[in-house]
């Protein structure tokens, strides 16, 4: 391979870069007459120059000139300007500004011409995000202001590599163009690193302390020059503490954390209301607590400890060098972007497929159900031959009990726990008497019949109860109840037509005989939180018979789909009105005046579920959302599942 392009060592005459060096020897006003361009209008001004729109007649295009304001013209400022063109002729990089030419007036004033940018400043983007300004304020979201940001560190990265430090890096000075593109301008304060200082800065002492009758400025965020170099609210401690010579990329490092911090909070990292305010508060300012700022400005953890540590006021213990600085940025916005990128593809994959297993399991189970409900019609009205009855009563050894009236008999409870014969139904809670002749009894032989297809549906469907509540109260089972014990988890003498399924499923509260599902309860096995899908029958004189139900741990939904992903994605569901299906960290608990049933809201899980529209999710069908105001915050993912109206939904963090 070949070996890495290696820059040539710049070309700067450093006797131009003296910081020491006077206001004297004053030139002569500038002139209009700026060689072959003709000036158009003023673009703006700084500390030490201005810049001008000019059109360039022989290339027929617009160029901005950089021209030192009248009472800023000394030997020295001219000097520097002539520093500045050269180094930035020398740094070749899309986001340092080309220069094209360099001249002077009729008057001897030095000038450079350069791309015009057309554009703003993020100092001035700032103060219009500030302002809430709709549209930027679309535009220029975190990730936006970072991407940019992350341009500026990686020209400072390039200067630093050849050897040049900006030494004024702040807001004013990133400017925005055209199509994205994003410049560090004004390098009128450029040094040279590692370099011997020139002889006529041999007299640069370490500065004088710093005094409020030394600087008067009318802006605090203006570059100054003489006892200060830079611009107050960014220098870096050690720029105010120790000679130019010894600076290195560090201090700008600095001044692009300074940046940072406000591009994260709005705010100025430095505060202070005139210029030695803000140079003493650099000089004093201490370290930045990563988690007090991101708790209070409701950051990202990583983000704050990286600005944290671009500000750290000892050099030693700072970032060191803007590349770093913005390999960990940009090493956030690639987070962001696969996180995003993983957000689409689980809800078009994770979340969608998680809802379709779902409904294909409930379309199963309602198909079962309406199978049961055909075929008990027809065992209903089939004549039982009273031996029959009578053989299948002798098996299960049941009998009239007055003490056990809701209950087996001892003897039929211990066949049920003894024997493997599947032909023994569960349970019928009003006998009345042992006549074979009953069409009770006789519909209770009949649906004993029911066994072998209460197993299949059991063990394929992912059910844990599967059962029928006659009208009058009788509960045939799979698998099968032991009620005769004083510890059964049904408590003896409990009347089946109180249980959730069927009060959910009767005519009186499903007028419209479908499929019902209830609310989580709690299940009488001990197989924690339950669903009961119930459904209600009627025989060919529209008379109610009973209810068929199927009882769905939520465990098992779990288990049969793929709606556990990981504790980086917490899934759960929750139906039409806000209460919660499945949560992994719900807990179950009785209420003895409310029942067995639980009305958790949604809101339990998030609080800022309140504040949702829960109705248009439910319209959307699926989608995601950031929660909070905080653009990498949690996401909420949601996808509907139509037959039971609920929401899968995740919350990605």
């Amino acid at each position: 391979m070949p070996a890495e392009d290696q820059h040539p060592e710049l070309v700067v005459d450093e006797t131009l870069l003296d910081d020491s060096a006077s206001g004297e020897g004053l030139v002569p006003r500038s002139s209009t007459i700026l060689g072959r361009y003709q000036p158009i209008a003023e673009l703006g001004r700084g500390g030490t120059a201005r810049v001008v729109r000019a059109f360039d007649p022989d290339l027929n295009r617009t160029v901005a000139i950089k021209i030192l304001l009248d009472e800023r013209t000394s030997e020295s400022s001219l000097a520097r300007l002539l520093a500045e063109a050269q180094v930035i002729a020398q740094l070749e990089h899309p986001a340092i500004v080309p220069i094209y030419d360099i001249g002077r007036t009729a008057d001897g004033t030095l000038y450079y011409t350069m791309k015009e940018i057309r554009g703003h400043n993020l100092r001035h983007l700032l103060a219009k995000l500030r302002a809430g300004e709709p549209q930027l304020c679309a535009r220029w979201d975190r990730k936006a202001l970072l991407r940019a940001f992350v341009r500026v560190c990686e020209a400072v990265e390039y200067a630093h590599a050849r050897g040049v430090l900006h030494r004024d890096i702040k807001p004013s000075n990133i400017v925005f163009g055209d199509f994205g593109a994003v410049y560090l301008v004004d390098w009128g304060l450029v040094r040279i690193m590692g370099k011997s200082k020139p002889a006529a800065a041999e007299r640069e002492a370490r500065p004088a302390p710093i005094e409020r009758r030394l600087i008067d400025t009318r802006d605090s965020h203006e570059t100054q020059t003489g006892a200060v170099l830079g611009t107050p609210g960014y220098i870096s401690p050690e720029q105010l503490q120790i000679r130019s010579s010894e600076l290195d990329g560090r201090s700008d490092v600095w001044s692009l954390g300074a940046i940072l911090y406000e591009l994260l909070t709005f705010e100025y990292y430095i505060k202070g209301d005139a210029v030695a305010d803000l140079l003493h508060s650099t000089i004093a300012v201490g370290a930045l607590d990563a988690e007090r700022l991101a708790n209070e400005h409701g950051l990202p953890r990583f983000l704050a400890e990286t600005c944290a540590a671009a500000l750290a006021p000892d050099r030693d213990e700072r970032l060191a060098s803007a590349r770093i600085l913005g390999e960990r940025l940009q090493s956030y916005l690639e987070s962001v972007r696969r996180r995003e990128e993983d957000i689409a593809s689980w809800i078009g994959g994770h979340i969608a497929t998680t809802a379709a297993q779902i409904e294909a399991q409930v379309l199963r189970i309602h198909d079962k159900l309406r199978s049961l409900a055909t075929t008990t019609r027809i065992f209903a009205t089939e004549p039982a031959a009273p031996t029959d009855v009578a053989a299948w009563m002798k098996t299960i050894d049941l009998r009239y009990s007055e003490e056990l009236q809701r209950t087996y008999s001892e003897v039929s409870s211990a066949a049920i726990r003894n024997t493997e014969n599947t032909e023994i139904p569960a349970y019928y809670c009003h006998l009345r008497h042992d006549d074979p002749s009953d069409p009770v009894l006789a519909r209770m032989y009949h649906i004993s019949r029911f066994v072998p297809f209460m197993d299949e549906a059991r063990e394929r469907r992912g059910v844990s109860f599967v059962y029928y509540i006659d009208a009058s109260g009788f509960i045939c089972a799979r698998p099968s109840l032991d009620f005769g014990v004083a510890d059964s988890a049904m408590p003896i003498g409990f009347d089946n037509r109180n249980y959730t399924a069927f009060v959910v499923a009767q005519p009186s509260a499903n007028p419209e005989r479908q499929v019902k599902v209830t609310p989580p309860h709690i299940d009488y096995a001990e197989h924690g939180l339950i669903m009961a899908f119930a459904l209600p029958i009627f025989d060919g004189n529209d008379n109610f018979m009973g209810v068929w139900a199927m009882d769905v741990p939520l465990a098992a939904l779990y288990r049969d789909t793929d709606i556990s992903a990981g504790p980086e994605k917490v899934p759960f569901i929750v139906d039409s009105r806000g209460f919660i299906v499945v949560h992994p960290a719900l807990e179950a608990y009785t209420n003895e005046q409310a029942g067995t049933e639980l009305r958790q809201n949604w809101a339990r899980i998030d609080p800022r579920f309140e504040k949702l529209d829960l109705a248009s999710l439910f319209a959307k069908g699926s989608g995601w959302l950031r929660l909070g105001d905080d653009n990498e915050g949690v996401l909420l993912c949601y996808q509907v599942v139509p037959n039971v109206d609920w929401l899968v939904c995740a919350v990605y963090s």
